[in-house]
């Protein structure tokens, strides 16, 4: 849920800095993501929202700063026991997450 909001947000942003076009593209794009694939948006309750604590600890602790929709993200994804796919490595191994950068990947997380 946390990336469709920062999908949403910087939809918005597009259609505020006048590339309406682009914008719109972009908002059919994310109904059809949606659409197709309901099952695969992961909510954010109150129990990732209580594993925030740990995780902003954890980033504290080895020195990091991470915005709460990274640590949202982090939370999602420990509490439904999945891997993390993203190029910002250096926020999730600060939180112990596990993660994959998809443009280095080579078959395993770390």
């Amino acid at each position: 849920m946390v990336a469709v909001g920062e999908i949403a947000a910087g939809i918005g942003k597009r259609e505020a800095g006048g590339a309406t076009g682009h914008a719109a593209e972009l908002a059919n794009w994310l109904s059809r993501i949606l659409a197709f694939y309901p099952a695969r948006i992961m909510p954010f309750g109150l129990q990732e929202a209580l594993h925030l604590r740990q995780l902003a600890r954890a980033a504290r602790n080895n020195g990091v700063e991470i915005g709460i929709a990274d640590m949202m993200v982090a939370s999602i994804a420990v509490s439904a026991d999945l891997v993390v796919a993203t190029r910002n490595e250096k926020h999730f191994v600060a939180m112990g997450v596990a993660r994959v950068n998809p443009f280095e990947w080579e078959g395993s997380a770390a």
